[in-house]
């Protein structure tokens, strides 16, 4: 029961329906710790996008478009897990994540 309390305190800020991961340790004295990570890169160059699925066939196929500026931003919010890494590093990796699920990135937003 603490569990969920804990977890609907420090999940409250997040709109419904957002995806969440969630690291758990549990020990053997039946204690536990657990970290709240950003939602996966995929989810949220999704929804930038305003996609419900990928593309089937990637390289073949466009699903959609998203902007330099948006994953930018995906970017920030990504950096909370790794907050080492430097922001163009983890656009880069974006990047990469746009090509494998068929999503074009354009330099302005109204190109989108």
């Amino acid at each position: 029961m603490a569990f969920c309390k804990e977890f609907n305190a420090k999940t409250a800020n997040y709109k419904e329906g957002t995806l969440l991961r969630v690291k758990v340790r549990v020990f053997s004295d039946k204690s536990y710790e657990w970290d709240l990570k950003t939602p996966p890169s995929t989810w949220l160059i999704k929804k930038a996008a305003g996609l419900a699925r990928a593309a089937d066939r990637p390289g073949h196929e466009l699903a959609g478009t998203v902007s330099l500026k948006h994953l930018y931003e995906i970017a920030r919010v990504k950096q909370r897990d790794s907050p080492n890494l430097p922001l163009q590093s983890i656009v880069t990796a974006l990047l990469s994540t746009c090509r494998s699920m068929g999503v074009r990135v354009v330099a302005r937003p109204e190109e989108a």
